[in-house]
């Protein structure tokens, strides 16, 4: 069931915004770090971090990958937003996991780094739990290879 709701929750928000324009929202949101990050590429860890605003014009909440700068010939080819109802530990190749099952996987551009979902003021959405993780893609010119570097695990609650 979860995993209906978390698409439908953060897909279906743009479609209710004008409404969330209205009103203020009758809960807050928390952020959590949970589960360690990986790299594959030997750069600094990619984190994801959530902001929460809820005043006269509506609510929303940001989600931002912020992707640490490596080293020479080593370059950012992908950044992605997984996000979802379920927290998972799944092992990918290179010894990195998965800590998000991944309901719904957001490409972001270089610039900005971040995605914002307006939230309908719904009180049904209390005690709702979302996960996201942060994924870079990283090509190496020298040796011509293709890296994967994950980030921890956002938790995000309704409250």
């Amino acid at each position: 069931m979860m995993r209906i709701v978390v698409p439908v929750l953060f897909l279906g928000l743009v479609a209710l915004s004008p409404r969330a324009e209205a009103q203020t929202c009758p809960f807050n949101l928390t952020f959590a770090n949970s589960g360690g990050g990986c790299t594959q590429s030997g750069a600094m860890l990619p984190t994801v971090g959530g902001t929460y605003s809820n005043g006269p014009g509506g609510c929303s909440v940001t989600l931002a990958l912020t992707v640490p700068p490596f080293c020479c010939n080593v370059f950012v080819t992908g950044r992605f937003l997984v996000l979802g109802g379920q927290a998972v530990n799944v092992p990918v190749p290179g010894g990195c996991s998965l800590l998000v099952f991944p309901d719904i996987v957001v490409t972001l551009p270089a610039s900005p780094t971040s995605v914002t979902f307006p939230l309908p003021p719904d009180p049904a959405l209390v005690g709702l739990l979302v996960h996201a993780q942060g994924i870079v893609v990283r090509f190496t010119t020298i040796g011509m290879t293709t890296d994967f570097d994950f980030s921890g695990r956002l938790d995000i609650t309704f409250q």
